[in-house]
């Protein structure tokens, strides 16, 4: 080869290899363009690992279909080694068979007249050029594992350590409906976190498929993370049909793929749910929420607990004034209780402890203090709830039944000066009462699911205010309704109906009817009369007046002759 052709050919491959944008424009990917593909591209280049920078990173892209999100992919495993030929990627998919299809759109794209005039015959260049891997002919520090390997839900990459790990469509119509494949997509990306370099990346890509898929888990348990204050570990690129165009309104993502008029075409042709998420990349569809975003007021200020409870507004900020306003004071007494649905176990897969704190006003109004999930230990957890009770000093304990006895709960606390009453919360009976209002169980359902759909309209009519920062895992459960895995805080959150009209009613005049109407709706949760103690299905005993009358035949009133 001449002087010339190696100028050539040099000066082609620092323009192909420029930045990824522009290798994947001159290479397989010709038809997109710079708005919005040079974003896109930028983020995907980020992604890419380099062995001078020891951080490992994580990133989740989400894209509509047919937005070339798999030829990007393939672009950038390709990109990767021609910047680094020693480079370890595995790619999976959801089985090894589309793996191996998109290894063959590498291998394909390999054969492409600008990288072969920039690069020559690069297939020669791999010692094994397999369906299932390829690997490179003079591999340096004796790394065994191929450049571009393959996996899938079916298989595992165990004792492998590669430096990029790119997860394409885990998801699929085949598997999106299957608890166990989704169980299978979650353990394939937590089996990576060990095994890739320091210097590592982790990349799933996807599209959105509903509330329960592997995406949505990730970006949960990364709001989790950033709710504890430690930070999210993966970032974000989420793309849908539509986005922002910066003046507030919207405009299309890619119109000469997804034009207006196809996108009408598509949503006849498509289901609501699958139109919202395969093309919107939203887990629901519009009009599928239960609980609309704006069912939720927040609200700053702090609780004061004791004999008298109130809620003190923060009346500096707008919302705080706002309420303030309306409901004639910024300091709110309250009615307090503590709702809890305990968990027996803590294994893996069990259930979470679900505690929610509520108070509730004069005026019907519910203000939620505290909101958490728990997965202790019985003796931890039995000592959270002594530490909450005496933080907040509820009036009132409902505890669902389980593996936790309200008065051996009762006792604990009054080992610790808490007077709080302990009750029992019955699925089957209180959950009856709950439900019985025509409007909210139109069917007569009795379930669980009504029970907590009946709280649909006290947040509709914004009677539900949240105390900021104190109740991310039931506002986060609120809004995926139905669609969980757990749904421990909501549950407990829902009993509060059953106690409702009474802590209502009670606060409006003193704290210590609160307690007395309290101690009553114990007594008619379990059944009895308050004034007596008795069965309230007891028969009324006759008066002894009219039994002697009748045993000695003798008048019971007036003056004996």
């Amino acid at each position: 080869m001449s002087y010339v052709q190696d100028w050539a050919r040099s000066r082609t491959q620092e323009f192909i290899l420029r930045d990824f944008y522009t290798f994947a424009k001159s290479t397989i990917c010709p038809d997109i363009q710079e708005d919005p593909y040079r974003e896109v591209c930028d983020w995907l280049e980020s992604r890419i690992p380099s062995r001078k920078v020891w951080k490992q990173k994580f990133g989740i892209m989400l894209m509509p279909r047919l937005t070339y999100k798999t030829t990007l992919i393939s672009a950038l495993c390709l990109y990767a080694f021609l910047r680094d030929d020693q480079i370890r990627i595995v790619l999976g998919r959801a089985n090894t068979q589309l793996s191996q299809a998109t290894l063959y759109g590498i291998k394909i794209a390999c054969q492409h007249p600008s990288i072969v005039a920039a690069f020559g015959n690069i297939a020669g260049r791999f010692a094994k050029w397999t369906d299932e891997f390829i690997t490179l002919a003079e591999r340096a520090n004796g790394e065994r594992e191929p450049t571009v390997d393959t996996t899938g839900l079916n298989s595992t990459k165990t004792g492998a350590h590669p430096d990029f790990v790119i997860l394409d469509d885990l998801v699929n119509e085949q598997n999106f409906e299957s608890p166990p494949q989704m169980e299978a997509a979650r353990r394939l990306v937590q089996a990576f976190y060990p095994i890739i370099e320091r210097w590592g990346s982790l990349l799933v890509v996807g599209t959105r498929w509903g509330d329960n898929d592997l995406y949505g888990w990730l970006m949960e348990n990364d709001d989790k993370l950033e709710e504890l204050k430690r930070g999210r570990q993966w970032e974000r690129l989420i793309k849908g049909a539509y986005i922002d165009d910066g003046d507030g309104g919207r405009k299309l993502f890619a119109p000469y793929v997804l034009s207006e008029e196809h996108l009408t075409l598509l949503k006849e042709r498509t289901e609501p749910k699958m139109f919202a998420a395969w093309y919107l990349n939203e887990a629901r569809a519009e009009g599928e929420d239960i609980f609309s975003p704006s069912y939720i007021t927040y609200v700053d200020g702090n609780y004061v607990g004791g004999p008298f409870c109130e809620f003190n507004l923060d009346t500096s900020t707008p919302g705080g004034k706002i309420i303030a306003n309306k409901l004639g004071s910024d300091k709110i007494p309250l009615a307090v209780c503590m709702l809890i649905d305990p968990a027996p176990t803590v294994g893996k897969y069990s259930d979470f402890t679900g505690i929610v704190i509520v108070g509730f006003d004069p005026l019907a109004n519910y203000w939620v203090l505290h909101a958490a999930e728990y997965k202790l230990m019985p003796s931890d957890r039995l000592a959270e709830i002594v530490f909450l009770a005496g933080k907040y000093r509820p009036k009132l304990i409902a505890l669902e039944s389980a593996d936790l006895s309200a008065p051996m709960l009762e006792e604990k606390l009054k080992n610790h000066d808490i007077s709080s009453r302990v009750v029992s919360f019955d699925p089957r009976l209180d959950r009856k009462k709950i439900t019985s209002d025509p409007r909210l169980s139109p069917r007569g359902r009795t379930k669980k699911a009504a029970q907590i759909e009946a709280l649909e309209p006290v947040l509709r009519a914004g009677r539900v205010f949240m105390s900021r920062g104190r109740v991310s895992p039931l506002v986060r459960q609120l809004l995926k309704y139905p669609y969980l895995d757990h749904d421990d805080v909501l549950d407990a959150f829902s009993m509060c109906r059953a106690y409702e009209e009474k802590m209502i009613v009670a606060v409006e005049t003193d704290p210590l009817k609160v307690y007395q109407a309290m101690e009553e709706e114990e007594y008619r949760l379990e059944g009895l009369n308050p004034r007596t103690g008795k069965p309230l299905d007891e028969p009324k005993p006759k008066r002894w007046g009219q039994n002697f009358g009748r045993l000695y035949n003798r008048p019971t009133h007036g003056t004996l002759l």
